[in-house]
């Protein structure tokens, strides 16, 4: 999210804007109507074969109410939802049992802001975000799972939070080779079957997973870099979207990718005990987290 987005804590929000300069942030706070908030956000969703929806984790509420982040697993189909694995609550650590191995108690941990794709043959992939790892307490991830025959296996990655990229050589493949933690980069499958990889966490980075391995095709490997946009409409070797977060991306009938947006961001969390504003008091501990613009800003209380 960015200025001019609205964030929320126990189901309250808060209006954010960015002046015309974008060099000051001024912030509203005040409750918010719960219909605004359908359901988790950041969570990710497919359709299988049988056109059944499928659902996982996000940030919301869990059984009990409380809101933050989600590991639980939902399928939609005849008109009904069933809960297929997972949690009923809340920010829970993961179950990662042996990697390359399927369980039925394996599970990812709780998180947001995943990467997802499907595959040939109908299995469902999902890899980091921010949320939690096998212990402790919740940040970017860079575990791969595979979703397939009613049983999660951890593929590749860590299971730990915040671990870093190893790049190895451009276009290599190497079984020692992972992205690092990030939330809110995009995938896509090529008609081969591989899986794509771009950015998140203000990263630019081009990655593809194919028999088993990570090789990274493009992009930087320093992190949040500028871009290079050459000539409008005109292709060129050189060309790099910037480091984002959060972008759109497509595939046509042709094969091809088309980008759309993103943020360059930097993250801004706390934990409030309690907040008060006009009527209401919200008791408990909340969560807010702003992603604002790399420029700096000034923000205000008002």
């Amino acid at each position: 999210m960015t200025c001019g987005s609205v964030v929320r804590a126990n189901g309250a929000g808060w209006a954010v804007r960015t002046s015309v300069t974008n060099t000051e942030c001024t912030v509203l706070w005040g409750p918010l109507p719960p219909a605004i908030f359908p359901g988790p956000e950041g969570a990710v969703a497919w359709t299988d074969a049988a056109g059944n929806f499928w659902l996982f984790g996000g940030f919301g509420a869990d059984s009990s109410g409380a809101e933050d982040y989600l590991n639980d697993l939902w399928k939609y189909s005849a008109g009904q939802w069933t809960w297929i694995s997972g949690s009923n609550l809340r920010d829970q650590n993961g179950t990662y049992g042996t990697q390359g191995t399927a369980a039925p108690n394996n599970v990812p941990g709780s998180r947001s802001q995943s990467v997802s794709w499907i595959d040939a043959s109908g299995n469902f992939w999902l890899f980091a975000g921010v949320g939690y790892g096998a212990s402790g307490s919740e940040d970017g991830l860079n575990d791969l799972w595979k979703y397939s025959a009613g049983e999660w296996t951890w593929i590749s990655g860590s299971n730990m939070i915040d671990q870093a990229e190893t790049y190895g050589i451009l276009g290599i493949a190497s079984p020692n080779n992972v992205p690092g933690a990030r939330e809110g980069g995009v995938g896509w499958t090529d008609a081969a079957g591989n899986l794509w990889l771009f950015g998140g966490s203000g990263f630019n980075d081009l990655w593809k997973y194919s028999t088993g391995e990570w090789t990274w095709m493009g992009g930087s490997n320093a992190g949040d870099p500028t871009p290079t946009y050459g000539t409008l409409g005109t292709a060129a070797p050189g060309n790099l979207p910037g480091g984002r977060t959060d972008p759109i991306v497509w595939t046509d009938a042709s094969g091809n990718v088309w980008l759309f947006g993103g943020t360059p961001k930097v993250k801004v969390a706390m934990r409030v005990p309690s907040m008060i504003y006009g009527s209401t008091n919200l008791q408990g501990s909340a969560r807010i987290q702003i992603d604002l613009p790399r420029t700096p800003l000034n923000a205000t209380q008002i």
